[in-house]
C-alpha cells in the first residue's frame, strides 16, 4: 500500500522537528504507487489552477502563490527505481508546459468582461471551451485548440506567433480554421466565411472546437444584449445545429437543451 501525505507545516519553516509528525495528515492510501502518484500530482495541480488565475499568468507571482499556498504532498513509501515524487518540482513542471504558455496567453491577451457582465473576465470563457472538450474525451491538440480559439481574434496574438511560442502545426491550424478573417469587413460576413472554411477543410476536431466555443456562448446569451442574443439563438444555433451532425453526439444534443 501507498499512502499520500500532505505536510501542512509546509508554509511555517520554523517548526521544530519534533512538532513534525503533528503537522502530517494522510491525504489517501492507494494499492498502487502509479495512483498514489496521480493524487498527490491532483493536489499540486489543483494549487496551479489556482495561482495561474490569482496570478494572472505572471510567472513571479505564481512563484509568490505557490510559496503561501502550496502543498508538501509526497508518497511513502518510496518506490525502488523512481524518483521521490517532489511537490514543488512539480510545480516547477506544470509551469514549463505548452498549455502553461497557452493559458498565460489567454489571461494576458484577452482583455474585458463577458459581454453583458461587469465581473466575468472575458478569458473565462476560453478554458470553458477547454473544458467541456476534456471533459468529452478530446485529445491533448485539440484541447490547446480550444483553449486558443479566442486568441487570435479577441488577443491579437499572429498565427506565426503561436508558431514561434513552440505550439504544433496541428494546435495553429485549428486555431486557424476557428477564427475569423479580420481582413473581411462585417461580423455577419467573417462569420459564414469562417463557417464555409469548416465545412471545407472537413475537420471534425476543428468543428469540436467551433461547436464547443457556441454552446458557451449560448450558455451566458442571457447576460447578452436582446438583439444579439436573438441572432446568437436564432441564426448561429440552428445553423450549427445542422452542420455539426459529423461531430460527436453530445455536443449536438448539448445544443438541443438549450432554451429557445
Amino acid at each position: 500500500m501507498y499512502t499520500v501525505n500532505v505536510d501542512d507545516y509546509f508554509h511555517t519553516p520554523l517548526i521544530s522537528p519534533e512538532d513534525v509528525a503533528e503537522h502530517r495528515q494522510t491525504a489517501g492510501t492507494f494499492e498502487s504507487y502509479d495512483d498514489a502518484l496521480a493524487y498527490a500530482q491532483g493536489i499540486v495541480e489543483s494549487v496551479y489552477r489556482g495561482a495561474l488565475i490569482a496570478a494572472e499568468g505572471d510567472d513571479q507571482m505564481m512563484g509568490v502563490y505557490w510559496a503561501h499556498h502550496g502543498e508538501d504532498a509526497w508518497i511513502s513509501p518510496a518506490l525502488d527505481g523512481r524518483e521521490r515524487f517532489s511537490a514543488s518540482d512539480y510545480f516547477t513542471q506544470l509551469c514549463e508546459t505548452p498549455e502553461h504558455r497557452a493559458s498565460v496567453l489567454v489571461l494576458t491577451r484577452i482583455p474585458g468582461m463577458r459581454k453583458g457582465t461587469t465581473d466575468k473576465p472575458a478569458y473565462t470563457h476560453s478554458f470553458h471551451v477547454r473544458d467541456l472538450l476534456e471533459e468529452h474525451g478530446y485529445g491533448f491538440d485539440v484541447c490547446l485548440a480550444g483553449l486558443l480559439h479566442d486568441i487570435v481574434e479577441d488577443g491579437g496574438v499572429s498565427l506565426a506567433e503561436l508558431r514561434a511560442a513552440g505550439f504544433s502545426e496541428r494546435v495553429v491550424g485549428l486555431v486557424d480554421l476557428c477564427s475569423h478573417d479580420a481582413s473581411i469587413e462585417g461580423n455577419d460576413a467573417r462569420w459564414v466565411v469562417m463557417i464555409a472554411r469548416l465545412v471545407q477543410a472537413d475537420d471534425s476536431d476543428a468543428w469540436a472546437i467551433k461547436v464547443a466555443d457556441l454552446l458557451d456562448n449560448l450558455r451566458d446569451s442571457g447576460t447578452m444584449e436582446v438583439e444579439w442574443r436573438e441572432w446568437m439563438m436564432g441564426v448561429k444555433r440552428a445553423l450549427m445545429g445542422r452542420v455539426a451532425r459529423g461531430v460527436e453526439e453530445f455536443l449536438v444534443k448539448s445544443l438541443s437543451k438549450l432554451p429557445n
